[in-house]
């Protein structure tokens, strides 16, 4: 018959590899001490071994193991303090300048009483003194998730923008005046209303505020964060300042 016709032929060249060519141990005096083996990985020097290449489960990227210490929001969350008053975020005992009463359809039924109240104002002086400045309250579905989640129904967790408004202190205030207080729009998807009740068809004809646009409050004003029936929410704003039992007559400053 016809006589077999070489199709490929490969050729490699060893040189600088690390790799070393096994045909000396093919050689007839190998073979010869060990007529029924071939070579053997044991029987290479180490020189020429190499461990075994990982298998394709090892040589996956492990996933990072689940750690307690991480939040599903990064952004830093300060965990409230309650107490008698009300629930505080500032993270110390605050000296009370104003409150916010929460109410609408969009709480969950077993809301604790002290979780519908929160409190603000500067750091409470130790000793007797003069208070610090008051910084601004930021709330939002980010800056106080655990509590938002414990109190709202998801609905209306959800409708909460993660910065929602801000409540801020008038630059003029002392412990010896009054105080000036302001509320910012900060939700472009649902901003708040100002409202003097918290009757369904008041909030509805209430305009919102433009983003970032901010309004002077007075004592019980109707902070309406979410109009919608079935998961409203408003928050109604005390002045504690202006109530406090060594308050100044008519507003007059103390000298």
């Amino acid at each position: 018959g016809a006589g077999m016709e070489t199709l490929l032929e490969f050729r490699f060249d060893l040189s600088g590899s690390i790799l070393k060519d096994l045909a000396a141990w093919l050689l007839p005096s190998r073979l010869a001490a060990r007529p029924s083996a071939l070579p053997t990985l044991a029987s290479i020097p180490s020189s020429v071994a190499e461990p075994s290449p990982p298998t394709p489960c090892e040589a996956m990227p492990q996933p990072e193991l689940f750690s307690a210490e991480k939040k599903e929001d990064p952004e830093d969350e300060v965990s409230p303090r309650p107490s008698a008053e009300g629930v505080s975020f500032l993270g110390v005992p605050p000296l009370p300048l104003f409150s916010l009463e929460l109410g609408g359809e969009g709480l969950q039924n077993d809301v604790r009483e002290e979780d519908l109240k929160i409190i603000h104002g500067p750091v409470a002086p130790k000793t007797e003194g003069p208070a610090g400045s008051c910084l601004p309250l930021l709330l939002g579905r980010s800056a106080q998730r655990s509590f938002w989640q414990r109190i709202l129904c998801s609905n209306a967790f959800y409708a909460m923008s993660r910065q929602h408004l801000q409540f801020e202190v008038g630059e003029e205030f002392s412990v010896s005046s009054s105080a000036t207080f302001y509320v910012r729009n900060l939700s472009s998807s649902n901003p708040v209303r100002i409202c003097r009740t918290s009757l369904q068809e008041e909030m509805q004809q209430a305009a919102p505020l433009e983003m970032g646009e901010k309004r002077q409050l007075q004592d019980r004003d109707v902070i309406v964060l979410n109009p919608v029936q079935g998961y409203s929410l408003w928050l109604i704003f005390s002045d504690l300042w202006a109530k406090r039992t060594d308050a100044p007559e008519n507003g007059a400053n103390v000298t």
